[in-house]
């Protein structure tokens, strides 16, 4: 795994042999960060918590780690409780793992990445239920919107996706579900399909644009996939200035812009610049803090609504879609 892997936002997805090679990789991901106090997180079988849990206390990972440490979610568990009749509860399952997010912070007490593996979605393959895994997988972009200080890494059986496996028809769609795959079969690490660009109108240009400006990476790349799941075209931008920068040969687009950028033009005076520049282009204001005064400064400024960090990603997702009525 290289550094992106280990990355606020990122949403992984590897598959495995055997259990031993499971267990190595789970532990090389848990320990990836020189840190050492962020919070862990698995949602796994038993028989992976324990052999995890082994190499952890071993040594060969760094200082060792004890369970207790771990936040631990029996996965066989969760997906009895998330299952209706055979079908996937998918807003019980996210409001399961949003749970699970805040007690592994809690029990860290740490406000550091959120390290995730999990193979809740394995155990529905093995109840022959790629649907729900893949509905679980689509949970990933408001789960990393509703904490953006989290990476996961999810693990699959590998047979069940080579040869005559029945998760061969669904391989594209679980790789798609990721923003980084480890391939089926050696090679370096590929980008999954089902991130290449939406489909384009036939002059070129997306159906609807939305840019994205915050200075914070984990922000960005969450929403990022999280706006991409609805199959609409996003750009982020690190800073105002680069966007300006780009802004005349940009398409109209609803933006998103955090009104506490670093250092350089703040989200308010990108706000200005819109007003006066682009006027038609419709912006959401978003803020970690509860100034009043810049709210309200915002607002004058032309934004639509203002979102107060961290929201729910249905309150974006809303505001993006009376944007665009």
């Amino acid at each position: 795994m290289t550094q992106v892997w280990f990355e606020p936002g990122a949403h992984a997805v590897r598959f495995y042999d055997s259990a031993a090679e499971r267990y190595a990789s789970v532990a090389e991901f848990l320990t990836a960060n020189p840190r050492g106090n962020d919070p862990l997180m698995m949602i796994v079988r038993r028989s992976t918590f324990d052999g995890v849990v082994a190499l952890l206390a071993s040594g060969r990972y760094g200082a060792p780690i004890p369970a207790h440490r771990i936040h631990f979610v029996d996965a066989d568990e969760a997906v009895r409780i998330c299952t209706d009749g055979g079908v996937v509860n998918l807003a019980r399952a996210e409001m399961l793992l949003r749970q699970a997010m805040v007690d592994a912070r809690r029990l860290a007490a740490s406000d550091g990445t959120l390290r995730w593996y999990g193979e809740g979605v394995d155990v529905l393959c093995d109840h022959g239920d790629f649907d729900g895994a893949l509905g679980v997988e689509s949970l990933a972009g408001r789960l990393l919107a509703f904490d953006p200080r989290t990476v996961i890494l999810c693990g699959y059986d590998r047979a069940a996706f080579v040869g005559g496996g029945a998760g061969v028809p669904h391989l594209h769609a679980v790789c798609g579900a990721h923003s980084h795959v480890a391939p089926i079969e050696g090679g370096s690490e590929v980008p999954p399909q089902g991130q290449q660009p939406p489909p384009r109108e036939a002059d070129g240009s997306s159906r609807v644009h939305i840019y994205v400006i915050d200075d914070d990476s984990g922000i960005r790349r969450s929403l990022k996939r999280l706006l991409g799941l609805t199959e609409r075209d996003v750009r982020t931008f690190e800073n105002g200035e680069a966007f300006v920068a780009e802004v005349a040969g940009l398409a109209p687009g609803v933006l998103v812009i955090d009104i506490q950028l670093g250092a350089g033009m703040s989200g308010l005076d990108l706000l200005a610049f819109l007003k006066q520049t682009r006027p038609t282009w419709p912006a959401i204001a978003m803020s970690g803090s509860d100034d009043e005064e810049a709210r309200a400064e915002a607002l004058r400024l032309g934004a639509r609504v203002f979102l107060r960090k961290p929201f729910d990603s249905q309150a974006l997702l809303t505001a993006i879609a009376d944007a665009l009525a």
